[in-house]
């Protein structure tokens, strides 16, 4: 089963919602390296973005897995913001919203570390979330996408 993702999603107040994705530099949750959103209103994206992200000082290194994995490397974050300074771009399309991530498990602990490590409170819980790598796997679907090309400096997937 391939799945497409249309141009005109339904409009529905209950579509409203922001898809979250980050990219760590190494195993430590916090070594957060780029994020990407995606604002979803009333079935509409409002706003698509991804931010390079300068890691924390003592977790700023690079494992090799991590840049096979998505190809940023220390010269391409070290002059990048900091993500307390990102969080202030991004807050205003997550605050209040429902998150979405694939895998989500993972992205809310990595969120939780990089929020502590900037002493960051925010209650993504309240507003709840959704993973699509669970949904996929309750509804038993499979996606093949044969004409993927692969983008490292994409961290929305």
């Amino acid at each position: 089963m391939i799945i497409n993702v249309q141009k005109n999603l339904p409009q529905s107040d209950e579509f409203t919602f922001t898809a979250i994705d980050f990219e760590r530099a190494n195993n430590s949750q916090n070594s957060v390296c780029q994020v990407g959103i995606c604002a979803v209103e009333h079935g509409r994206i409002i706003k698509s973005c991804e931010y390079l992200v300068r890691p924390p000082q003592r977790v700023f290194y690079f494992q090799k897995k991590a840049m096979e994995i998505h190809g940023i490397t220390y010269l391409d974050v070290e002059d990048a913001l900091t993500f307390d300074k990102v969080w202030k771009k991004i807050l205003p399309y997550i605050e209040g919203r429902p998150l979405v991530a694939h895998s989500f498990r993972d992205d809310a602990m990595t969120m939780d570390a990089i929020l502590s490590s900037y002493r960051i409170k925010y209650h993504y819980e309240r507003y709840g979330h959704l993973c699509t790598l669970e949904l996929a796997q309750r509804a038993d679907v499979v996606v093949c996408d044969y004409n993927y090309v692969y983008d490292p400096f994409v961290a929305i997937d």
